[in-house]
């Protein structure tokens, strides 16, 4: 695939790619860092590299997986490969997905569920055929240093309906990951919602209100942790650090995915209610058909800002704020 070198008001940005097996989960996560690009968003804007062919933007999935060297060489397809999401914008991406060959149980422990899970946000550039991401939310909170940016990825195919990218390791372990695009869902015209504001974009929380139960309250500034929401072509993917303080670094990874939420969905919006069919979660059992659709109020719009609000089986309602990033 040839890439040409344009200068134009935006730069074309790409994401990420997903493991199975023990070693391909390590191999992902050695591959994938985090933190927010802090080039000047003018200069980024001004000085912009598109692709001449397809662009990568859009709504992904997973469909090939090729290790090429280590203990293990091996291509797996099919009933192997788990559910994954991985969304393209102009300037970010999202990527969720359950590792290994098999499905995991729905009663899994939390530590074991997050174990074959793999989930990130990130601002991304292309620069020829090198893609890198600024990974600023990620179910690891190493992966979120900013020591371990950017995550470097080599895009090695993109055609309208296929995206393969691939990457090495320290160990000479090459990890090749093929995609095929989703369907081009629901615009904003049929959400019924003002052409103005249209809910597609990416979004991240500024504050969290929780009425009822024990301990209602308001959060904001500091006590907001990173988050990353994205609406794109009737797909919705969705990433926030739980609670109000950082996870260390070192957390284990039950302690990192008890404070970390994370899901990818098709998305309807029937008047001012959204309901969400997650097709990928962190949590399985949040995956089964009987536990969907999510649903939740669209509570406020506009170009900047989005409300959402929902309430549990104790009456207690959680109303989220977010703005937009693009």
């Amino acid at each position: 695939m040839k890439l040409e070198r344009k200068l134009v008001p935006n730069t074309q940005r790409c994401a990420l790619v997903r493991p199975a097996t023990v070693l391909t989960v390590s191999l992902l996560n050695s591959v994938l860092a985090c933190s927010p690009i802090t080039e000047p968003e003018g200069a980024r804007k001004e000085f912009g590299l598109v692709s001449a062919g397809p662009s990568i933007e859009g709504v992904w999935t997973l469909v090939e997986r090729e290790i090429q060297g280590g203990p293990n060489p091996r291509v797996e397809s099919g009933s192997q490969i788990q559910p994954s999401l991985l969304i393209y914008t102009e300037r970010y991406v999202m990527w969720a997905f359950v590792t290994g060959t098999e499905p995991r149980p729905a009663d899994a422990t939390n530590s074991d569920a997050a174990r074959h899970y793999v989930s990130a946000g990130a601002a991304y550039d292309l620069d020829g055929s090198t893609l890198r991401y600024h990974r600023f939310v990620s179910l690891h909170p190493r992966a979120m240093l900013r020591g371990n940016q950017p995550l470097v990825r080599e895009l090695v195919a993109l055609t309208a309906t296929s995206l393969e990218t691939s990457g090495t390791n320290a160990d000479g372990v090459t990890l090749i990951l093929r995609y095929t695009r989703l369907r081009q869902g629901g615009n904003d015209s049929d959400n019924g919602l003002s052409p103005d504001h249209p809910i597609e974009g990416v979004w991240t929380l500024v504050a969290k209100e929780i009425r009822g139960g024990p301990n209602p309250r308001v959060e904001f500034g500091s006590q907001i942790q990173p988050s990353l929401l994205v609406y794109s072509e009737g797909y919705v993917m969705w990433a926030f650090v739980t609670g109000s303080e950082p996870r260390r670094a070192d957390a284990t990874i039950g302690d990192a995915a008890r404070h970390y939420a994370s899901a990818g969905a098709d998305y309807e919006l029937d008047g001012s209610t959204l309901r969400y069919h997650r097709l990928v979660s962190l949590h399985p059992r949040a995956m089964l058909p009987e536990n969907q659709p999510l649903v939740r109020e669209l509570v406020a719009l506009t170009a900047t800002s989005l409300e959402t609000s929902g309430t549990n089986a104790d009456g207690v309602t959680l109303i989220l704020r977010y703005t937009r990033l693009e």
